[in-house]
C-alpha cells in the first residue's frame, strides 16, 4: 500500500482495505460523510483561526465561512477586554432590561450572526475573534489539507467506517468504529501535549567575578 499523502493515495488505500473493486464511485460520498464527522469530533490547534472586524451601531457581525465554534472574542485597543457569551434568551432579556448604548460586554450567536450588547455607542469598535474553522474539504482538485498531512490514519479510518452501512457489514463496522475513535483520541492527546508540554528551563550556576551569569 502506498503512503497516504493526498486524495488519490487515500482513495487507493481505501479500496485496498475494503477489498472491493466497485467502490470508487462511492468514495466521494463516504469521504464527505467522514468530513462531516470531523466537524463535530475534532478540535485541535490546526483548526484555530482569527477574524478581525469592526462594528458600529448595528452591533452585528456575520460569522466567517467554515466557522465551527468560538474560542473567545475580545475588543482591541484601549480599554478593551474579553466579552462574555450569553445564550440567546439571557442575551435578549439583558438587552431588553438594560437598553441604551455603550461599550459591549456580551455577545450571542443567532444563526450565522454575532450580536453584541449593549448596542455600540457612537464609536466604531474593533474586535478579534479566535475560533475553530473546519478543514478544507478534499477533492480531486484540492488534493490535501492540514488534517490529512497531520493524521492520515484519521481520514482512512473515517472513510472506511462510513462505508460499512452501505456494505451491510456490522462486524467490520464495529472494528472501524473502534479504530476511528482511537485515532481521534490519539490526535487530541497529541494536541494536548503540544499545547501544555513543559518549556525548557535554564539554571544558572552562579555569578562570576565579572558579574556575568554562566549557564
Amino acid at each position: 500500500m502506498a503512503k497516504i499523502t493526498d486524495y488519490t493515495s487515500l482513495k487507493s488505500n481505501f479500496q485496498t482495505y475494503l477489498a472491493y473493486d466497485d467502490m470508487s464511485l462511492m468514495f466521494d460520498t463516504f469521504l464527505g460523510l467522514a468530513e462531516a464527522g470531523f466537524r463535530r469530533d475534532i478540535r485541535i490547534r490546526e483548526m484555530e483561526a482569527q477574524l478581525d472586524f469592526a462594528i458600529d451601531s448595528d452591533s452585528t457581525e456575520t460569522l466567517p465561512t467554515g466557522f465551527l465554534e468560538i474560542i473567545d472574542i475580545f475588543e482591541t485597543g484601549s480599554g478593551g477586554g474579553t466579552l462574555e457569551y450569553l445564550p440567546p434568551q439571557k442575551f435578549y432579556t439583558l438587552k431588553s432590561a438594560r437598553g441604551g448604548t455603550g461599550q459591549p460586554c456580551f455577545y450571542t450567536v443567532i444563526g450565522d450572526q454575532l450580536k453584541f450588547a449593549p448596542l455600540v455607542d457612537s464609536v466604531t469598535r474593533a474586535y478579534t475573534m479566535n475560533y475553530f474553522k473546519e478543514f478544507d474539504a478534499l477533492t480531486e482538485s484540492a488534493t490535501t489539507n492540514a488534517l490529512l498531512t497531520l493524521a492520515p490514519d484519521v481520514y482512512l479510518c473515517a472513510t472506511l467506517l462510513q462505508a460499512q452501512p452501505y456494505l451491510a457489514d456490522p462486524q467490520r463496522g464495529s472494528e472501524f468504529e473502534s479504530l476511528y475513535q482511537k485515532s481521534i483520541a490519539s490526535l487530541h492527546a497529541s494536541d494536548s501535549r503540544a499545547r501544555h508540554r513543559p518549556r525548557g528551563q535554564m539554571y544558572a550556576d552562579g555569578v562570576t567575578a565579572d558579574g556575568a551569569f554562566r549557564i
